[in-house]
């Protein structure tokens, strides 16, 4: 957990889905644009930074704009998220051609 410093990102288009106990163990929450009124009131819920004003702010959101409440920022701080502008440098691995490789081409060093 936390202590340990490991962190997970929980995602969802439908934050009202999320569990309640799940959204309890969500200190700090990055919040993009939502519409849906319940949706709004469960997210405001489960965060006490969140006033009337600041969930009609999330409603206007626009693309790439978030807020973010929690103890990673003193007061809810509007942010703009920029386009990712990089390659992604995801790829599959060529199975069949690493299988063909000598293993004397392979230097510990290489692998860890």
């Amino acid at each position: 957990g936390r202590k340990f410093g490991i962190g997970i990102g929980i995602v969802s288009q439908r934050p009202k889905k999320i569990s309640d106990d799940i959204l309890s163990q969500c200190n700090t929450k990055i919040i993009l644009r939502i519409i849906e009124p319940s949706d709004q009131k469960y997210i405001q819920q489960a965060s006490e930074q969140i006033s009337e004003d600041l969930l009609t702010d999330i409603s206007s959101l626009g693309v790439g704009e978030a807020i973010i409440v929690g103890p990673a920022v003193k007061i809810p701080v509007a942010v703009k998220i920029r386009k990712f502008r990089g390659s992604y440098g995801g790829r599959d691995v060529d199975v069949v051609s690493e299988w063909g490789r000598d293993m004397r081409e392979f230097r510990l060093e290489d692998i860890l």
